[in-house]
């Protein structure tokens, strides 16, 4: 009789613990899952931030015009993997100037597009590491860039412009070839960390 017995309290405790089993693995892939998606979306909001204050600060200095310059600090996460500025004719016959970013998620890679409402290019004046073309649609993950009908002039920053850390940002207005505008004025936007030290 007491072997029965026995056999009834062990066959009880693997059923309570197989329902405690069942409540904790759901809930605990619930929390993981919510934990990822709360960390994505910090992620793309911390580089929508980064952004704005970029195209912000542009603004204000396009406006006063060349030689307006300034330098912002800004703190880069670690899952930027490309940086770059696209140049593109719309339909309306205007030219269109976007800041892209490529960053790592948790299902793959995300591209996060910025429009600015001002003539801006990508520059390295000390090492001219900026580059151009299809090299830089295929870093950026871009498809626009490789579009001949829009006229894409894409440029892309070296990693050690973005990589983790805080990042030294030069802006500043220019008039010249090297800007793709009616005017030939822009905002010219180079990462001058190593410069300041």
């Amino acid at each position: 009789m007491k072997k029965k017995r026995f056999g009834q309290i062990s066959m009880e405790y693997i059923l309570i613990f197989s329902m405690i089993l069942m409540i904790f693995i759901p809930t605990l892939y619930l929390f993981r899952t919510y934990a990822v998606e709360s960390n994505e979306k910090i992620i793309q909001q911390r580089i929508s931030q980064l952004a704005k204050e970029i195209i912000d600060t542009g603004r204000e200095l396009y406006y006063f015009g060349p030689p307006s310059k300034s330098v912002i600090q800004l703190e880069m996460p670690p899952q930027i993997l490309s940086m770059g500025i696209i140049s593109l004719d719309t339909s309306e016959g205007k030219r269109e100037h976007i800041i892209v970013f490529n960053i790592e998620v948790l299902g793959g890679n995300s591209t996060l597009f910025f429009n600015s409402d001002y003539p801006i290019a990508a520059l390295d004046e000390k090492y001219n590491t900026i580059k151009q073309g299809n090299e830089c649609g295929e870093s950026l993950n871009v498809k626009e860039c490789k579009e001949i009908l829009l006229n894409p002039i894409c440029q892309c920053y070296s990693s050690s412009d973005f990589n983790k850390g805080i990042k030294n940002f030069k802006l500043k207005a220019i008039k010249g070839s090297k800007c793709h505008s009616f005017d030939n004025t822009c905002m010219i936007i180079d990462e001058v960390s190593d410069e300041l030290t």
